[in-house]
């Protein structure tokens, strides 16, 4: 799994960094279906832009959240993304129990 982080506007802080990598450690649980990931940290004049995207094997995920505080929009932009993957991997699941057996 490719990750990389981006910062525009600003220069991202050790603590930042930090939170965002522990973060998606949470993430490798899906490692199975994620080829790559990318989260973009942005400032503008006084709203703070998360966005998010994540590669699989069939299918993009993404997401894109706004907030006063930095912290804020990347935890809530990972916690988006942790349920967009959870559903794609009940979606899979859930084809493959629908699935005719091959006998």
């Amino acid at each position: 799994m490719r990750f990389t982080i981006t910062a525009r506007h600003f220069e991202l802080t050790p603590p930042l960094r930090e939170l965002v990598e522990k973060k998606t450690k949470r993430l490798e649980r899906f490692n199975f279906h994620i080829t790559d990931m990318e989260i973009v940290l942005s400032k503008d004049s006084k709203i703070n832009i998360a966005e998010g995207k994540i590669i699989l094997k069939k299918g993009t995920i993404a997401a894109k959240v706004k907030s006063q505080d930095m912290y804020v929009a990347t935890k809530s932009l990972l916690s988006k993304l942790e349920r967009q993957l959870e559903r794609h991997t009940e979606r899979i699941k859930a084809k493959k129990r629908l699935s005719p057996s091959r006998g």
